[in-house]
């Protein structure tokens, strides 16, 4: 489903009488659905590499209604920094229209301008997909030859040969006369031949050609009918990665460019449209019952907040929008003390801090497994200077070799991070109701790159000043020995305190809350 949505302070809510919500939901022309419409241009999309429809609106600026147009029939250029599309009319002739009045969804590309036809750059795999097909229909459509050749005692002329190749071909070519009888004359002889292990594998060649065209498009095989690797554990979590890696990355492409051409500026940040996947992602019905269990008696989800996901009417008592909260919780330091009037923020904060906690938590080992990686790394790298200086006893050296890995360290731990930086960051954006859809993403991709340059420099600096203090302080004999002494503190207490510090980092950023040491 395509649904529009408006924005409520902290909550969204589904807007079926906006002028927007029936072009894009119900019909979007007089020709067509929406669905056909959508799979219409997806079509193009897939194959050609950009889907395209003319925007008409009202005299108030409206969309009225959405018409197709094949993409063989436009071509987007520049002129003077913005962008138009030209048209291929019907009757001859071209049409020119400015950017606004074109929905233009691009695949991927090159010039930011129009995407590329998918075929094109993975010619060679369907090319070689086409030659094995055409090489099977012969294979199997030739069937005049059973295994082996005649030879003939004397020379054939040319008419001979024909008049011997066309009577073996009628009696023996064709899957259906297989394994006839052959009669030989005139001192001919059958001389028997094999296929070679290799000519007989272009059947595994064409099993993997369509896997790489299916791999082309992220498509998982037991979706093509493949389930060779597929199993009941399996299967189910190959579908939700369909949805999360395949599909989402060409909704999000959908998203923005509506949200970007079809509302109009008073609306731009207020409303927004939206693929509603949750169907998609649910898992079965016993493991989503246990997870909405724990949402509800976690305080996070109310009775109506799980009925919709189920797509089920809410309850009409008044009391499905209520949140349950853990009665035999408390605080770990009021623990033995009288029960003090309750200064609890309102429900719907302390609704926003358990999303929190809940992202936290569910990011934490995230952290812990990438800042690890990075400890490690530190320490197997000191641990060699170190290894060294106890051979030549050289502490310059020493200093020296430091300084260079940790020039390279602070190089190297950017792109080790920015990903999980800007899943954690857009995750926060995301709770926090505070952008819209389309800038979201920009919000937590600039935070994430900016928070990965800034920690990778401090991070860097701090370990090779904890190590040069050390070597400055220390004597010879027992520097080897503090060193390593510093390595075993940071395996033990580091990566959890890093970890630590940098979620608090982030939600400082975004929600002015959390403390180092949390």
């Amino acid at each position: 489903p395509l649904v529009t949505f408006k924005r409520d302070g902290e909550s969204r809510q589904s807007v079926p009488n906006h002028p927007l919500f029936s072009v894009l939901h119900d019909e979007p022309n007089e020709e067509m659905t929406s669905y056909t419409l959508r799979e219409t241009m997806m079509i193009h999309l897939t194959l050609r590499g950009n889907g395209y429809s003319r925007i008409e609106r009202a005299n108030s600026g409206r969309v009225k209604r959405l018409i197709f147009l094949p993409s063989d029939s436009v071509k987007p250029f520049r002129r003077n920094k913005r962008i138009f599309y030209r048209v291929a009319l019907e009757g001859g002739g071209t049409e020119t229209i400015p950017a606004i009045d074109m929905l233009h969804v691009p695949g991927l590309g090159f010039n930011g301008l129009e995407g590329v036809s998918p075929i094109s750059l993975a010619r060679r795999s369907i090319g070689l997909s086409m030659a094995t097909e055409e090489y099977g229909s012969r294979f199997f459509g030739n069937g005049s030859r059973p295994g082996g050749i005649i030879e003939h005692p004397g020379k054939l002329g040319e008419t001979a040969s024909k008049n011997l190749r066309e009577s073996w071909e009628a009696v023996h070519q064709g899957a259906e006369n297989s394994n006839k009888v052959a009669i030989l004359e005139e001192g001919m002889s059958w001389k028997q031949i094999s296929i070679t292990q290799e000519d007989a594998q272009f059947l595994e060649t064409r099993k993997f050609q369509l896997a790489e065209i299916a791999r082309m498009y992220g498509v998982q095989l037991h979706l093509i009918g493949d389930l060779e690797r597929a199993t009941f554990s399996n299967i189910e979590m190959q579908s939700l990665e369909f949805v999360i890696y395949t599909l989402l990355p060409w909704l999000k492409r959908w998203e923005q460019e509506l949200n970007r051409k079809l509302f109009l500026p008073s609306e731009k940040g207020n409303y927004f449209v939206k693929f509603i996947v949750d169907g998609q992602l649910r898992g079965d019905i016993k493991t989503r019952y246990e997870a909405y269990d724990i949402a509800r008696k976690g305080g996070w989800f109310t009775a109506n907040d799980i009925l919709r996901l189920e797509d089920l009417n809410p309850r009409q008592d008044g009391g499905g929008d209520a949140y349950l909260e853990p009665i035999n919780m408390i605080p770990a330091d009021q623990v033995g003390q009288q029960p003090k009037e309750s200064n609890a923020a309102p429900i719907g904060e302390r609704n926003l801090d358990c999303r929190i906690n809940s992202t936290k938590s569910a990011f934490s080992s995230l952290f812990m497994d990438t800042f690890g990686r990075l400890v490690r790394r530190e320490i197997k790298t000191v641990q060699r200077a170190i290894s060294k200086y106890r051979k030549d006893g050289d502490a310059a050296l020493l200093l020296q070799r430091l300084d260079d890995f940790y020039n390279e360290h602070a190089e190297f731990t950017p792109p080790a991070i920015q990903s999980l930086f800007f899943g954690y960051a857009s995750a926060l954006v995301n709770l926090s109701f505070r952008v819209d859809l389309v800038s979201g993403d920009k919000v937590a991709d600039l935070l994430a790159k900016n928070e990965a340059l800034r920690f990778a420099e401090t991070d860097s600096k701090e370990s090779l000043a904890c190590l040069r203090n050390k070597v400055a302080e220390c004597s010879p004999e027992k520097l080897a020995d503090e060193l390593e002494t510093i390595l075993t503190q940071w395996e033990q207490t580091r990566i959890a305190q890093t970890t630590i510090r940098e979620m608090n980092i982030f939600l400082k950023e975004i929600f002015g809350k959390g403390e180092e040491n949390d």
